[in-house]
């Protein structure tokens, strides 16, 4: 792409961070709870403005093999911009982490979040991410104003803008849904809806601004639930779907792929404790792994010397290298009571117990990734497991579901489950954190207290031989009318701002006096049930007739 930059003019690509105000900042220039705001954090140097940095390694660097860690950030009020400037090259990583920098930059991919889409009817200048851009200003980005650009005071705002004719493919093109089994039941109601509703706010915007593309944009989404995908992709999106890979001839083959039994991924080894408590024979595996470790670890060659026919011919640092892929345990807790009991075993018990097997220290650094845990403690947890270089990696991480998406870190190699989680999803996801890389090991203790336990160490090799097909597909009902009631406010309000063609943005005493136009009524009520049933679903509604009625008279109530 930046090659195409020196004979085409357009912009480069780029990354829009798009998500709650929890993970960063949405307005570079609004005062925050330290009495400044990002920008001036960043320029006053403050530790911490550190939460604002999203990445730390630069792409081109790592590329061309360089160091890693250098990026630093930057920040220009005047300009409505945080930079992340990498140290080493100078260059500038095409990263907009604030809601600003979305509107007015946007940028070639955005990531966001489901209830963050569902905010951009509240927010007018999110008009540029569907491709109402009217002008261009050469210091502050995009603008759906005619004649200025938005993002400064109303007295301040510049009028050297430069007018642009409406954009070929203004709103989103594709739209790619990660994680998608987690959309059900009351979540998957609502985020079905605003799917459908934004879906038609592109279409809208495409043929009211005359492009060419008519906003039109396609779907991939990765599940791991495919049983009744068909189903789940019809209630979330009302269109049909294809799965790929196709299934093979077995479970085991297809054309794309075929399991290889001599080269596991993971090692799955299940048992029940007896003649001890179940938290005691999860602190006793730990026990037995940590020793095992970092005995070998502190005696260099003693691996080699201990297994000669698996490791004689490692070199020093090919060993050194191999304890940074194991030396980091990860203990699944069900519920967060269970997760810090055992987290806070490692200075009554753990500790105690390396000392008295002659190992010098204990664990170094623990980390817990829970619904307690602070985004930015997760954020910066993932960056330094990343960076094995690094001195400061815990060795002992304690868990949720919290981290069962999003975490691919080549170091988790190493599991133990205190109890079987509740469902076979929940289990396949937190398992898939180890191994990602490199052959991972998982203990899996089941608690004798609970009968689903008992259950599964009996039925443990047949479970795991047909553990994908056991997953439960997700129930979504998006023709729910309490759902219809909770999304019917947020759905007008888009429809009423986007439908707008004037030069200004319009404010809410506004929309107030629209009511009395019968012709703008009547349109934004078509936009209205379109949202919730598009042309051409009339053969995938269940009662058609009956739920068409009651979202028309939601919308006059």
């Amino acid at each position: 792409r930046k090659r195409g930059l020196q004979r085409h003019e357009y912009d480069q690509f780029s990354v829009g961070y798009f998500v709650g105000s929890g993970g960063r900042p949405n307005d570079p220039n609004k005062v925050l709870d330290s009495g400044l705001s990002a920008i001036e954090e960043i320029r006053a140097g403050m530790k911490s403005a550190d939460r604002f940095k999203f990445i730390s390694v630069c792409p081109d660097c790592q590329i061309e093999g360089r160091g890693t860690n250098s990026i630093e950030l930057k920040g220009d009020t005047n300009r409505n911009r945080i930079y992340h400037i990498c140290k080493k090259c100078g260059r500038e990583v095409p990263l907009y982490i604030t809601d600003v920098e979305v509107f007015a930059r946007l940028p070639t991919m955005v990531i966001s979040t489901i209830d963050k889409w569902a905010t951009i009817s509240t927010i007018p200048e999110s008009k540029t991410i569907f491709g109402i851009v009217r002008s261009r200003c050469p210091t502050h980005g995009y603008s759906c104003f005619d004649d200025k650009c938005m993002f400064l005071p109303r007295d301040k705002r510049c009028s050297s803008v430069n007018k642009m004719p409406a954009l070929y493919d203004g709103p989103p093109s594709i739209m790619v849904q990660d994680e998608l089994h987690m959309l059900g039941e009351s979540l998957g109601a609502l985020a079905s809806q605003y799917e459908t509703f934004l879906k038609n706010l592109a279409g809208t915007v495409g043929s009211v601004e005359g492009m060419s593309s008519k906003g039109q944009w396609k779907i991939i989404a990765s599940t791991a639930t495919i049983a009744g995908y068909e189903r789940h992709m019809k209630s979330m999106y009302l269109k049909d779907s294809d799965i790929f890979p196709v299934k093979g001839p077995s479970a085991s083959q297809s054309f794309y792929f075929s399991h290889n039994k001599e080269m596991a991924q993971r090692l799955i080894v299940g048992f029940v404790p007896h003649s001890m408590t179940h938290p005691n024979a999860v602190i006793k595996t730990l026990q037995y792994f940590h020793a095992f470790v970092k005995r070998f670890e502190q005696e260099p060659g003693k691996l080699a010397k201990d297994y000669p026919s698996m490791f004689a011919r490692l070199t020093p640092t090919e060993e050194s290298n191999l304890f940074k892929l194991v030396r980091t345990s990860l203990m699944y807790g069900i519920v967060k009571s269970e997760t810090y009991q055992i987290l806070n075993s490692v200075e009554d018990q753990i500790d105690p117990y390396l000392k008295s097997v002659g190992i010098k220290d204990g664990i170094k650094e623990t980390a817990d990734v829970t619904g307690d845990t602070d985004p930015q403690d997760n954020i910066e947890l993932l960056q330094k497991m990343k960076d094995p270089s690094l001195p400061s990696n815990p060795e002992f991480i304690v868990a949720t579901s919290s981290i069962s998406h999003g975490v691919d870190i080549r170091q988790l190699n190493f599991m133990t489950f205190r109890g079987q989680p509740r469902s076979v999803a929940e289990y396949i996801q937190a398992m898939s954190r180890v191994g990602r890389k490199y052959q991972g090991i998982v203990f899996a203790i089941y608690n004798p207290n609970r009968e689903r336990d008992a259950s599964h160490y009996m039925l443990h090799n047949e479970f795991l031989s047909i553990a994908d097909v056991l997953i439960s597909p997700p129930a979504v009902d998006r023709f729910s009318r309490q759902a219809v009631d909770k999304s019917a406010d947020g759905i007008i309000m888009g429809g009423m701002m986007f439908r707008e063609r004037d030069k200004r943005l319009i404010r809410a005493s506004e929309f107030v006096a629209r009511q009395r136009d019968p012709k703008f009524l009547t349109g934004l009520k078509q936009f209205f049930i379109s949202s919730y049933l598009p042309a051409g679903s009339e053969s995938m509604v269940p009662d058609f007739d009956s739920f068409e009625r009651y979202v028309s008279d939601t919308f006059d109530v």
